[in-house]
C-alpha cells in the first residue's frame, strides 16, 4: 500500500515538474529531435570530408569541396535556418549560427559567413563559441582581403 502511494506521488511530482519547466523544455526537445540532430550529423560528415583532404602545411588555398559534401552543407544551411526561424528561443541557436557560418565559409561565401559569426557574437554573449567565432571572422577577413 505504501509503495502504491509512493509511486503515485512520484508520478504526480514528475508530471508537475515537466509542466512547470514550461515550453522551454519542450521547445528544446522538439528542436533537437526535429532539426538539430540531423543538421549536426550532416555537418560533421561534410566537415570530415573537407578536412581529410591532404594539403601543404602552409597552404592558404581553401579546401576543395566534393559534390556530396556540398549537398550536405546545403541541407545543413536549410536546417539551421529553420532552427533560427522557428525556434529562436531554443538552446541550439548558437550551435546553429556556428554551423551556418562554417557552412557558408566552406562554400566560399565569406561575407555571409562573417555575418553569421558576427550575429553569433552580438546575439549570444554567453555562448561558448565566442573565441571560435572571432577566429572564423579572422579567416573570413583574410579570404576577403580585408587587412586593417
Amino acid at each position: 500500500m505504501f509503495t502504491i502511494l509512493f509511486k503515485d506521488r512520484i508520478f504526480l511530482f514528475l508530471s508537475l515538474l515537466l509542466f512547470l519547466s514550461g515550453c522551454g523544455f519542450w521547445e528544446n526537445f522538439t528542436t533537437y529531435f526535429n532539426l538539430y540532430y540531423n543538421a549536426d550529423d550532416l555537418f560533421e560528415k561534410a566537415e570530415e570530408q573537407i578536412l581529410e583532404q591532404k594539403k601543404d602545411l602552409f597552404s592558404t588555398e581553401p579546401p576543395a569541396i566534393s559534390g556530396n559534401a556540398a549537398s550536405d552543407l546545403q541541407k545543413v544551411i536549410e536546417k539551421c535556418s529553420n532552427i533560427l526561424q522557428f525556434s529562436p528561443n531554443s538552446a541550439y541557436v548558437d550551435d546553429a549560427l556556428m554551423m551556418l557560418g562554417k557552412s557558408f565559409y566552406y562554400q566560399k561565401s565569406y561575407l555571409k559567413s562573417k555575418r553569421k559569426f558576427e550575429e553569433l557574437i552580438s546575439t549570444q554573449p554567453e555562448s561558448g563559441y565566442l573565441l571560435e567565432a572571432n577566429l572564423w571572422i579572422g579567416k573570413c577577413e583574410m579570404r576577403l582581403n580585408n587587412y586593417p
